[in-house]
């Protein structure tokens, strides 16, 4: 996911931000008797996972330093800072958190939209004070109209900034900002401020916060993993939506409206990404999403689809014959990718690498389809890796090396993709890391041939 730039706040908040001289609005006192009921029994529940997962960054940070996060601004469906919602619990537009850690002194702020009437008659009430301190711990709430002032109160103790520069490091955000007349780069709001900031403060070295949260987010607490298990249970429901009611001579939006209408009477408002519904050659697009094409007899279907269920996501692949029967070669093809899936599954265990998983995919994926008289190099029909981590994104922070840690929540998706035979072939499951080996957390989702073509011709 990308945040969007939102421009009243970069005027507001960026390119005059170290030198303004806005006053600063204490708003602060926290009154619980003001916090909504469906807040209560909603969120409160959580604070304690917010609370912990801020302690474990305040571990990992330099002394004299502070953490920014904005959540940013949406257009269209807002999906706040992944960062600033695994910290907080808060997902208001606008919305920055600032935290400071000078001399062992650990302050926490959240800055919010300040009240505005005709706002909410628009687009509905915002968070309140006392709501945002209840779902996310933090006592200090002041409004981001502040946001400015009380920077230049801290600057002068800082000596390290935490900035989620997503994949980047900084040296490669200002070389890119070097080149943008020759290159499209357009900052997110986080890496503009780290940019302005740097322009200012060219002493304080600005860090990437994806390098330590990576860490935290990619070990799921029981909760979490509940959350991905929801997930999963709607998607399953939606792909056997699909395969309920797949045909030759359907059309992949048709399909793909079966799997949305399932999705609207869960209440899902969100997809993990956009589904790929893929039928015939279509499949051998590894990120195809048009989904505009008739679905023909004998093809095969690819259906790669997910969720976002309370903030996680599953992320699940499978593919489907377009008449509920495979022919021989599908099959055939079909099995090579479900034994490299069940060779790569039964390797997995904490200490075990990614990079490790991969190598046997590629191995059996290759001896299969040597058997079937392919001799070229593999990388021209497995083209991707073996898997990603999952979570508050589909594909989640992985923090520092690709070894399997217990309670990861991973992937496992291998694929063949033959152009020439209009045949693309992936199957995918999520897999939760236990201490000596793995529970597939969607295995109650069929994937044997004989599982599926019975399932197709009810």
């Amino acid at each position: 996911m990308r945040y969007k730039v939102p421009v009243i706040m970069i005027c507001i908040i960026m390119f005059s931000f170290i030198f303004s001289g806005c006053k600063l609005e204490k708003s602060n006192n926290i009154d619980n008797k003001h916090i909504s009921k469906e807040v209560k029994n909603k969120e409160i529940k959580d604070e304690d996972f917010f609370n912990n997962n801020r302690k474990l960054l305040y571990e990992n940070i330099e002394e004299n330093s502070m953490v920014l996060l904005f959540a940013g601004i949406g257009e269209g469906e807002f999906i706040s800072n992944r960062n600033l919602y695994y910290l907080t619990g808060i997902e208001e537009e606008n919305s920055i958190l600032v935290i400071t850690k000078i001399d062992s002194k650990i302050e926490e702020v959240i800055f919010i939209n300040p009240p505005d009437s005709n706002r909410d008659r628009w687009i509905g009430k915002s968070l309140s004070i006392e709501e945002v301190s209840a779902i996310s711990g933090i006592n200090n709430v002041e409004y981001n109209n502040s946001f400015m002032d009380y920077i230049n109160q801290i600057i002068k103790d800082v000596d390290n900034a935490y900035i989620d520069l997503e994949n980047y490091n900084f040296d490669a955000i200002k070389a890119m900002e070097r080149s943008n007349k020759f290159i499209s780069f357009k900052p997110t709001i986080d890496q503009s401020f780290a940019l302005e900031l740097h322009e200012k403060n060219d002493e304080i070295y600005i860090n990437n916060i994806n390098n330590i949260l990576g860490n935290s987010r990619m070990i799921k607490n029981a909760k979490e993993i509940e959350k991905v298990k929801s997930a999963i249970k709607i998607t399953k429901l939606g792909l056997e939506n699909i395969m309920k009611n797949t045909k030759p001579n359907i059309w992949e939006y048709q399909l793909e409206a079966y799997y949305n209408f399932i999705l609207d009477m869960n209440g899902i408002k969100r997809t993990s990404f956009e589904s790929i519904i893929a039928s015939g050659q279509n499949a051998t697009i590894l990120h195809y999403s048009d989904n505009d094409s008739k679905i023909n007899e004998n093809e095969l279907v690819l259906i790669d689809v997910g969720v976002v269920y309370n903030q996680y996501c599953s992320d699940i692949t499978r593919t489907i014959p377009s008449n509920g029967k495979f022919t021989d070669r599908q099959k055939e093809m079909y099995n090579i990718v479900l034994n490299a899936q069940k060779q790569v599954l039964d390797n997995i265990k904490p200490g075990v690498s990614f990079k490790q998983l991969n190598e046997i995919a590629k191995i059996n994926l290759s001896r299969g389809l040597s058997n079937m008289g392919f001799n070229e190099n593999l990388n021209e029909y497995y083209p991707h890796f073996i898997g990603h981590q999952l979570g508050l994104d589909t594909h989640d922070l992985y923090g520092e090396g690709d070894i399997l840690k217990e309670n990861m929540v991973i992937t496992i998706e291998p694929g063949i993709y033959i152009e020439d035979e209009k045949i693309g072939i992936r199957i995918e499951d999520n897999i939760l890391v236990t201490k000596d080996g793995y529970i597939n957390l969607s295995e109650d989702i069929i994937k044997s041939v004989e599982e599926i073509e019975k399932f197709m011709v009810k």
